[in-house]
């Protein structure tokens, strides 16, 4: 399929949906408690590398690989929260690891 279109970026279809689905089963899980409402926070985090290179096109430097996942990841969360939720208890964080990124660094 196509995937599912959120603010004019599409989260297309790929092995990182068992991830995001997982993730946003686990939000609706939180949701359903007493825990928001209780001043609890879901801090939910997942590593750029859940977006396999198939999903950006090869011809982008590293820096718009990661603004292009960023956009498929943030389009994802704004279909999977509610804008009162992420002001209150709902936090993402998206980690990258810049050593070993770059070419140029080894990883000793």
């Amino acid at each position: 399929g196509n995937g599912e279109t959120t603010q004019d970026t599409i989260v297309p279809d790929g092995p990182h949906l068992r991830a995001l689905l997982w993730q946003r089963d686990a939000v609706a899980l939180f949701r359903s408690t007493t825990l928001p409402d209780s001043g609890i926070t879901l801090f939910i985090n997942v590593h750029e590398s859940i977006f396999t290179p198939s999903l950006v096109p090869a011809d982008m430097d590293d820096d718009e690989k990661l603004a292009a996942a960023t956009a498929i990841f943030g389009a994802w969360w704004a279909k999977t929260t509610t804008p009162e939720e992420r002001a209150t208890w709902a936090v993402i964080d998206m980690h990258r690891y810049h050593a070993v990124s770059n070419r140029n660094c080894t990883v000793r």
